[in-house]
């Protein structure tokens, strides 16, 4: 049993034609679901993104990108998460268009859940896999997990 005290989602936004968006996109883990928007240019298209998740920011060059209000999008603050709790409920990452006609093609996402020996690793998509996400097609896409440890899927 260990606390979850970080996150980060790494999200690649397909380089199609109107790949990219200005909707709002979600992670749900734990029974919670949390908001990935930034300050940054979020989800333009062929963008690749890593954002952060409760957990400091990694000062030294790398490429994490906090997420506005981080209080309220802590994995270890309010309703508190435990990796003993994470196959109880669905990973996914979920899309809400802004608009009737808005779309987002996600290329790949990856959501890596603390780090060391804690550290838990789901995946969605990615090689020839995308996906077109919106209210004409559906607005989830669930991961699977990746045994890190054994190389296993």
């Amino acid at each position: 049993m260990a606390a979850i005290t970080k996150k980060i989602v790494k999200i690649h936004t397909g380089d199609r034609p109107s790949a990219g968006t200005s909707g709002e996109v979600y992670v749900g883990i734990g029974g919670r679901e949390f908001n990935l928007y930034s300050l940054g240019s979020d989800f333009r298209t062929g963008s690749k993104s890593n954002y952060m998740l409760g957990g400091p920011v990694d000062k030294g060059g790398g490429d994490e990108r906090p997420v506005l209000h981080p209080a309220q999008n802590n994995p270890s603050a309010d309703y508190l998460l435990d990796t003993d709790y994470l196959d109880r409920f669905p990973i996914y990452i979920r899309f809400e268009p802004k608009h009737r006609v808005d779309n987002w093609n996600l290329e790949e996402v990856e959501r890596i859940v603390n780090s060391g020996a804690d550290q838990r690793v789901y995946r969605a998509l990615g090689g020839d896999n995308h996906l077109w996400l919106g209210k004409r097609y559906g607005k989830y896409c669930y991961l699977f997990s990746v045994d890190s440890r054994k190389g296993k899927q």
